[in-house]
């Protein structure tokens, strides 16, 4: 089934719930993620790190262990720039349609919660509020995730944001280059 065009792009492409379309869609989703939980996994196999004096990031290579460990907010921030910002968007740019960026943001709160919470330095003076404060950030995730896939009728990308298609529609030249901001 072709899509109702916007511009150089879709901002409604209807499609079947086995369709391969919606097929497709749902594993490039998943597969979104894998950079993530990669991260996250890897960081717990991670040793502890030596005292500050003898590690270095620039000692020659790239250790996510050493970063993930010594600097979690700058590997957040990295992981989610090159995940998030940088692979969404050449896969936006690919599908001409950035609908993969909606369910993702109900899903990423909890997963960056998850990635603080588990880091072997995370001594929260009261840990039972930090797990009352991830239980409401998932419960909200959950109930945002149920409102966009509800308003999908419960497909992967079907409707892009119609702020993104406003956008491409305003500056159909620039559109590539604006939507990677």
């Amino acid at each position: 089934m072709g899509g109702v065009l916007h511009g150089w792009r879709g901002a409604y492409m209807p499609h079947a719930h086995l369709s391969a379309q919606n097929i497709a869609n749902a594993v490039l989703a998943a597969l979104c993620l894998a950079p993530s939980i990669w991260a996250t996994l890897e960081r717990a196999h991670c040793e502890p790190l030596p005292p500050a004096a003898e590690r270095s990031l620039a000692r020659g290579g790239f250790c996510w262990c050493e970063m993930a460990l010594a600097h979690p907010l700058f590997s957040s921030s990295w992981l989610f720039f090159w995940n998030v910002t940088v692979g969404f968007w050449l896969v936006g740019c690919a599908q001409r349609s950035f609908w993969l960026i909606d369910p993702f943001w109900t899903l990423l709160p909890p997963l960056i919660g998850a990635f603080y919470a588990s880091h072997p330095d995370a001594s929260p003076p009261c840990p039972l509020r930090l797990s009352a404060a991830l239980v409401l950030v998932c419960l909200w995730s959950a109930r945002l995730t149920h409102s966009y896939f509800r308003r999908e009728e419960w497909k992967f990308g079907q409707q892009e944001d119609w702020r993104y298609t406003a956008m491409a529609e305003a500056n159909p030249l620039m559109w590539w280059g604006l939507s990677f901001f």
